[in-house]
């Protein structure tokens, strides 16, 4: 289970995207991701559990209007839902 909680600080090692689809992250990308929905609503998929465990990210939804950044587990249940503009961590 994620724990969310919001955020007021940023990392070093950043991705920044503008998203086409839905964005998959894996064990090996950077903890603080902010990316854009590319004027759509994006789907974010976080890694499975058991190959996770300590993992921490950071998304942060950078859109310009109302797009909405869905995160969902590898099982397709929603942790979060972001509205333009939000930041929240997500650690288990």
């Amino acid at each position: 289970m994620f724990k969310i909680t919001a955020l007021q600080q940023t990392s070093d090692d950043v991705n920044t995207e503008t998203l086409t689809g839905t964005k998959t992250l894996t064990v090996n990308d950077v903890a603080m991701q902010v990316l854009d929905p590319g004027g759509d609503h994006r789907t974010v998929v976080l890694p499975a559990e058991e190959f996770s465990v300590g993992l921490s990210f950071v998304i942060r939804n950078s859109a310009d209007a109302a797009e909405i950044l869905t995160v969902q587990n590898d099982a397709s249940e929603t942790v979060c839902t972001d509205k333009n503009v939000s930041r929240h961590q997500l650690k288990r």
